[in-house]
C-alpha cells in the first residue's frame, strides 16, 4: 500500500514536470509564430506601399510620355518623371527596370505602353523560398492612348489708324504673341495645329502671289485701270470685296473673281490737289483727293511713318499668311503688324477672309508669301472629327468710313455706302461664319471702347454654350 503511494507521488511529480516543459515549448513556439506573423505583416504592408507607389509613378510617367510621344529624348523623360514619383531607394527596393513596351505615334492618335519592374528585399521570402531568393519582384504595366484635337484659327487683326493711339498697335502684337507662346508651348510646329494670320483696314491684302484669283482690272467701271497704271509700282495685292452676296460667302474664286484695288493719283501734270480728267466723274469729282503721286520728292509708295500715305497701293496692310504650323513664320507675321494712317475700318472684310482661309472651298488655293504651297490638306472639312475651327477678332471696336478714300467696297462717296451700314454688314459675316461652324472670338482694346461697341462684339462672338470644347464667354475686352 505505501508502494502504492510513493509511486503515485513520483508519477504526480513526473507529470507535472512534463507539463511545465510542455507550456514552456508551447510559449515558445507561440512567440515564434507571432514575431513571423508581425515580419509578415510588416513585409506585406512594405509591399503595398512600394507597389501602390510604383503604380502612381509608372501612371505618371507614362501620362507624361504619351503628352510629347515624339520627344528625341523621350526615355530620358520617363525616367525623371518616375523617379520624381518613385524616388530611388524607396523602402528599401531596387533600382527599378523600365521597358517601353509600345511607343505609337501617328496622326491624331499616341499610345505609350509601360513595364515597370522592382525589387523588393524581403526576409519572409528569404525563409520560405531557396537560398538567394529573398526578394519579391512587383511588376506594373501601364496602357494610355491620347487623341490630339486639331484646330485651324485665323487671327484677325485691327491694322487701322485708330491703333496707332496709346500703342494699341503694340497691344495687339503682344496679345497675338502671347497666345502663339501659349498654343505652341516652345515648340516650332505642334501636331494639328495651324494658324492663319489676316491683318485688315478697310481693305484685305491677300498678298500677290496671288494674283490669278483676281479679274482683269478693266472689267470693273467704277475701279476700271490696267496693271500699267500702278507704274513705277506694281499692284499691292489689295482687292475689292465682291458684289452681295458673295461679299459674305467662303465660295471660291472660281465661281467669281476678285477686282484688284487701284487708287488714282490726283496730280495731273504735275500740279496737285486738282481733278484727274481720267477720273473726274468717279473719283474726283470733289478735285481735292489727298492720294497725291508722285509726291513733291517722286515717291509713289507709303512714306515712312504712318500719315504719309500714297500711291496706287496706299493704306494696304501687310498681306494675309494664310494657315501654317510653323511658330516661327507667324511670329514673324504678326511682328510686321503695322497700323495705317488712312482708310476706314471694316471688320466685316477682315472676318470674311479669315473665315477663306478655314474654308475647307479654299483648300489647295493658298499660297504662302515666299510663293511655296500651303499645307495641301488644308482648311480640313467643317466640322471634322478632332478638328476645331476658330477665328479670333482683334480691334479697337468701331467700324468707321472716310468719304474720300478708296476701301474694300471703293469710294464711299460715289457707292453710297453709309457708315449706319457697316455694324450690319459685320453682324451678317459673323452670322454666316458661326453658321459654317467656326467657333468666333473677338477681342477689343482700349479704354475708349464704350457699352455699345462691346454690347456689337458680344452679338458678333459665339455663345457661351456654343462648344463643349471652348465654355465660356467668347467675347473680351482689354482696357
Amino acid at each position: 500500500m505505501r508502494k502504492m503511494w510513493w509511486d503515485s507521488i513520483r508519477f504526480a511529480s513526473r507529470f507535472s514536470r512534463c507539463k511545465q516543459a510542455g507550456i514552456s515549448i508551447m510559449v515558445a513556439i507561440a512567440g515564434t509564430a507571432l514575431a513571423l506573423s508581425s515580419l509578415l505583416a510588416f513585409d506585406v504592408a512594405r509591399a503595398q506601399m512600394v507597389f501602390s507607389k510604383l503604380q502612381t509613378a509608372t501612371d505618371a510617367a507614362t501620362l507624361a510620355a504619351t503628352r510629347d510621344i515624339d520627344s528625341p529624348t523621350l526615355e530620358t523623360d520617363i525616367r525623371q518623371v518616375f523617379d520624381a514619383n518613385f524616388p530611388p531607394g524607396y523602402l528599401g527596393s531596387k533600382a527599378a527596370k523600365i521597358e517601353t513596351v509600345l511607343r505609337y505615334s501617328s496622326g491624331l492618335v499616341q499610345q505609350m505602353h509601360l513595364a515597370v519592374t522592382v525589387e523588393l528585399p524581403s526576409p519572409i521570402a528569404g525563409m520560405v523560398r531557396k537560398a538567394g531568393s529573398d526578394m519579391h519582384l512587383l511588376s506594373v504595366e501601364t496602357r494610355t492612348e491620347r487623341r490630339t484635337h486639331g484646330a485651324e484659327l485665323a487671327l484677325v487683326l485691327d491694322n487701322t489708324g485708330s491703333m496707332l493711339k496709346n500703342n494699341k498697335i503694340g497691344s495687339l502684337r503682344s496679345a497675338s504673341k502671347v497666345l502663339l507662346d501659349i498654343l505652341f508651348s516652345g515648340k516650332e510646329s505642334v501636331p494639328n495645329l495651324y494658324v492663319a494670320v489676316v491683318p485688315y483696314t478697310g481693305r484685305v491684302n491677300i498678298g500677290t502671289q496671288h494674283k490669278h484669283w483676281t479679274r482683269d482690272p478693266g472689267l470693273n467701271l467704277l475701279n476700271k485701270h490696267t496693271w500699267s497704271d500702278y507704274a513705277p509700282e506694281k499692284w499691292g495685292g489689295c482687292v475689292l470685296a465682291r458684289p452681295s452676296p458673295l461679299d459674305v460667302s467662303d465660295l471660291p474664286p472660281s465661281v467669281r473673281g476678285f477686282d484688284p484695288l487701284f487708287w488714282p493719283s490726283s496730280v495731273i501734270g504735275g500740279k496737285v490737289n486738282q481733278s484727274n480728267p481720267a477720273f473726274q466723274t468717279v473719283f474726283y469729282t470733289k478735285g481735292n483727293d489727298k492720294n497725291v503721286w508722285p509726291d513733291a520728292a517722286g515717291n509713289t509708295s507709303d512714306g515712312p511713318t504712318p500719315n504719309k500715305v500714297y500711291g496706287p497701293n496706299a493704306d494696304c496692310a501687310t498681306p494675309i499668311t494664310p494657315l501654317t504650323s510653323s511658330y516661327r513664320a507667324l511670329w514673324t507675321a504678326v511682328d510686321r503688324q503695322k497700323a495705317k494712317y488712312y482708310g476706314g475700318t471694316l471688320a466685316n472684310v477682315g472676318l470674311v477672309w479669315g473665315w477663306r482661309t478655314l474654308s475647307p472651298l479654299w483648300r489647295g488655293l493658298w499660297f504662302q508669301n515666299d510663293g511655296s504651297p500651303a499645307p495641301d490638306n488644308r482648311p480640313m472639312d467643317y466640322l471634322s472629327p478632332d478638328n476645331s475651327k476658330v477665328i479670333v477678332l482683334m480691334t479697337d471696336g468701331d467700324n468707321a468710313l472716310v468719304g474720300d478714300r478708296m476701301m474694300a467696297y471703293g469710294r464711299p462717296d460715289w457707292t453710297g455706302l453709309k457708315a449706319s451700314m457697316l455694324d450690319t454688314y459685320m453682324l451678317n459675316a459673323c452670322a454666316a461664319i458661326k453658321a459654317a461652324g467656326i467657333i468666333l472670338f473677338t477681342i477689343t482694346f482700349g479704354d475708349d471702347v464704350n457699352i455699345a461697341t462691346q454690347k456689337l462684339y458680344t452679338q458678333c462672338a459665339s455663345g457661351e454654350s456654343d462648344s463643349p470644347l471652348f465654355p465660356g464667354q467668347k467675347y473680351f475686352h482689354a482696357p
